[in-house]
């Protein structure tokens, strides 16, 4: 059996020219040993340490490499500089709202913000359910990031529960409805509306991504509205097929120049006044968009297609939220398209080509 003296002797040699001493090296076990909990310091000490030694160096490694939160904004935001400037500004408004405040993260590595941290500091930040979950999904694209550039090892995101939201059903434009809208657009500063309303009813375009819109992205020819990528929402360009209905309004305001935008000055204020005198004191959030799904839904039940001239990744979002047929009749839809009844055996699949 080794004596304490060879035991002794054999421990200095290990640590000769390590930069450390016996007694340094002794007291680090011994503090070690005392930070562990007590239902592990019943087993084999040293196996205990090497696992505690070995996620530590993990963590330690991780730290190293890290950047802190502010910094990690900041370098998402240049990663992120393809997007629609709105896309942008409100990743930048979220992340920032989560590192302000004596509570914020803005000093902090992003390696060490923990699960329990991102589930607090939204509720805090963020206490709407609908704003929450909107946030969460942007806290968790600056992790993923993260973790491809090696600034933290995990998502801590991920495994907090996203807020169960209540939908409420939105209702899709009766025909009535939609007539009245179109006719107080075409009168309303002198029509200069009309095309911005028709393309968000009948193609589905978001109101902002309408207002970046410009006479050159109408091809009348091709039929069809094209959504550059740098106007989407999501950051993808789409073509849409143009309907008869749409082509009408179109054609008769087309005269304008290809560098012309396709909205007013002053838009959004204008689109809200133009719904009060349409009689529409309360309007749902994207209500035209989910018109267009609805009736299209309704006329042609391909949701491949819809998907594609909506910009959904999938189709999933139509199903829960975007589809609504309730009272419309396929008789109804076909109007929607077209102006008028559907001829004696026709199916007036617009969108179809060759």
């Amino acid at each position: 059996m080794r004596t304490k003296l060879q035991e002794k002797q054999a421990a200095q040699f290990l640590l000769q020219d390590r930069g450390i001493s016996l007694s340094q090296c002794v007291r680090l076990v011994l503090d070690a040993l005392d930070m562990l909990p007590e239902e592990v310091q019943d087993q084999k000490p040293a196996h205990v340490l090497r696992d505690c030694l070995r996620l530590g160096v993990t963590a330690w490694t991780s730290r190293q490499g890290s950047v802190t939160y502010a910094e990690a904004v900041e370098r998402l935001l240049v990663i992120k500089s393809g997007r629609s400037a709105r896309t942008r500004q409100d990743i930048r408004q979220c992340l920032r709202r989560l590192g302000k405040g004596a509570q914020g993260w803005d000093r902090r590595l992003l390696s060490t913000i923990t699960r329990e941290e991102c589930a607090r500091r939204l509720e805090q930040v963020f206490p709407q359910p609908t704003r929450r979950t909107k946030a969460r999904a942007v806290l968790s694209v600056l992790f993923n990031e993260g973790i491809r550039r090696d600034w933290c090892r995990e998502n801590p995101v991920k495994h907090i529960e996203i807020p169960r939201i209540r939908e409420r059903e939105i209702r899709a434009l009766e025909l009535g409805e939609i007539a009245r809208l179109l006719d107080v657009a075409a009168r309303y500063h002198d029509g200069s509306c009309l095309a911005a309303v028709g393309l968000m009813l009948y193609a589905g375009v978001r109101p902002r991504e309408t207002e970046r819109l410009h006479w050159r992205d109408v091809d009348l020819d091709e039929g069809e509205v094209i959504v550059p990528p740098e106007h989407s929402k999501t950051g993808g360009g789409r073509h849409i097929p143009i309907c008869p209905a749409l082509h009408a309004i179109l054609r008769s305001r087309s005269t304008l120049g290809p560098d012309r935008s396709i909205c007013p000055a002053n838009w959004l204020n204008k689109w809200r006044e133009l719904r009060r005198e349409a009689g529409f004191g309360q309007w749902q959030q994207d209500a035209l968009r989910h018109t267009f799904a609805s009736y299209f839904a309704k006329s042609y039940r391909d949701l491949n297609a819809l998907q594609l001239f909506m910009g959904h990744s999938n189709p999933h979002l139509l199903r829960t939220r975007y589809v609504n047929m309730r009272g419309i009749r396929a008789e109804d839809a076909h109007r929607f398209w077209h102006g008028g009844p559907p001829p004696p055996g026709e199916s007036g699949d617009w969108y179809r080509r060759g």
